[in-house]
C-alpha cells in the first residue's frame, strides 16, 4: 500500500472514533470532562437513577396518600383531649352550658377558665382533627383595640387575640392533628398555650378571680 494511500486511511479511521466518542456524550448526557474540556477523560453512561436507602419517593398528584405514621395522634376523642390537657396541668371537664349544650373547659392555674371546641369531627368514632382553645372576659375598663394589635405585632405566639363586637378581650388558637404529631408534641402545643394566655391576661391587666371581670364567650 503506498504511503499517501495508507494516510488517508488511518484519517478516515482517528475521523471514524472521534465521531462514535460525541454520539457517547450525546447519550449520556454530561460524562465525566464534558464540562471540564478534558479530551482524554473516560466516556461513562450515566447510571440508572435510583434512591438512597430509606428516601422516600414523593407522591405524584392523583397518587394514593401515604399510610399515616405509626405512634403519631391523628385524630382525638373528648376524653382523649381532657386526658392530655390535665396532663398538660390544665385539668378540664364538662360544663353545662344551658339548653342541653355542653362546653368543654379548662383550666388555667386552677382559676382562669378557657374553652376547648373539638372540630373536624367523625360522628361515629368521635373522632376529630382539628380543635381550638379560647379565653374571653369582659372588663368593666376592656383594652384598647391599639392594645390588641401590639399584642398580635410584638408576640411570637401562635394565638391570635381580638375585641369581641361587645368590646370583650379575647385570646383563640387553632391546631391540627392532620398528618400526625406525636403525644409530646401535642404537650408542647397546649404548654404554649398555657404560656401564651398568662402572657395576655397581663397584656390586658386581667386579674384572675376579680369582681370586675366575668368569663364572656369569645
Amino acid at each position: 500500500m503506498s504511503r499517501p494511500r495508507l494516510k488517508r486511511l488511518l484519517r478516515a479511521v482517528i475521523m471514524g472514533l472521534a465521531m462514535m466518542g460525541t454520539a457517547a456524550m450525546a447519550q449520556t448526557g454530561d460524562p465525566a470532562g464534558a464540562q471540564t474540556g478534558d479530551k482524554d477523560a473516560p466516556i461513562i453512561a450515566r447510571a440508572p437513577a435510583t434512591r438512597p436507602p430509606g428516601q422516600v419517593q414523593r407522591s405524584r398528584l392523583g397518587d394514593p396518600a401515604p399510610a399515616e405514621p405509626q405512634g403519631l395522634i391523628t385524630a382525638i376523642s373528648a376524653a382523649e383531649m381532657i386526658a392530655a390537657l390535665t396532663a398538660a396541668g390544665l385539668p378540664a371537664r364538662w360544663v353545662n352550658a344551658g339548653e342541653g349544650e355542653r362546653i368543654l373547659v379548662a383550666q388555667l392555674d386552677g382559676e382562669t377558665p378557657f374553652q376547648v371546641l373539638l372540630q373536624d369531627c367523625v360522628s361515629a368514632q368521635s373522632q376529630c382533627v382539628d380543635f381550638e382553645l379560647s379565653f374571653g372576659v369582659s372588663m368593666v375598663k376592656p383594652p384598647s383595640a391599639d392594645q390588641i394589635n401590639r399584642w398580635n405585632r410584638d408576640k411570637t405566639w401562635a394565638a391570635f387575640a381580638y375585641l369581641t363586637p361587645q368590646g370583650a378581650p379575647a385570646l383563640r388558637a387553632q391546631y391540627s392533628l392532620a398528618g400526625g404529631i406525636s403525644s409530646e408534641h401535642l404537650r408542647i402545643l397546649l404548654k404554649a398555650w398555657a404560656a401564651s394566655l398568662r402572657g395576655f391576661l397581663t397584656h390586658i391587666s386581667y386579674t384572675a378571680g376579680s369582681a370586675r371581670a366575668v368569663p364572656a364567650k369569645p
